[in-house]
């Protein structure tokens, strides 16, 4: 249930793009560090035709131009320029993560206070249906006992009163099952 919840949270995914970031960014820094090298060629083809007195053809020229090259940039000193954007990617980072960490640690706890607020209400459940069975078997007894005589309509009626109240904790009990369950989901 962790895994999905964290998997579903739209903050959570938000904070592991921002780290991704974070590390990205880090790792451009200190590719900053290192030559970079670059290479470049071109190559033509020039041709030429030459027409001469009354629409002869003289001559056909073909001229190839190829060149290639290759440089390296290597910044040597920079007055510690980089070392300190390092440190400052590094820095955003490490925030990032403590507070993608946080979130997580937060909606796992919401993960599971949901679960025990729904064992609870199982529990709660179970509770209210033995409550209300032993209710009917009160108010069974308290009938049959009135009818014999044996108690008055008081007993009687406190019995119904603690049976309608079995009835309602077993019916608040199912809503707060049913509640702790969405909520779980």
């Amino acid at each position: 249930l962790i895994e999905e919840g964290l998997a579903k949270r739209p903050d959570i995914a938000a904070g592991r793009a921002g780290l991704a970031a974070k590390e990205a960014a880090i790792k451009a820094a200190k590719s900053d560090l290192w030559p970079t090298v670059n290479a470049q060629g071109t190559g033509s083809n020039d041709w030429y035709h030459y027409f001469g007195r009354h629409g002869l053809n003289y001559d056909n020229q073909h001229q190839y131009g190829y060149t290639a090259g290759v440089s390296v940039n290597w910044t040597l000193f920079e007055g510690l320029d980089t070392v300190a954007k390092i440190k400052a990617a590094e820095a955003d980072a490490k925030a990032e993560y403590q507070q993608l960490r946080e979130t997580e640690l937060g909606a796992t706890a919401d993960v599971w206070e949901k679960y025990y607020s729904f064992v609870t209400a199982t529990r709660k459940l179970e509770f209210s249906k033995a409550y209300e069975e032993s209710s009917q078997g009160s108010y069974d007894l308290a009938i049959e006992s009135y009818k014999s005589g044996l108690k008055d309509l008081i007993d009687l009626l406190r019995a119904e009163s603690d049976l309608f109240d079995a009835r309602s904790q077993l019916i608040n009990s199912r809503k707060d099952l049913y509640t702790a369950f969405a909520q779980l989901v």
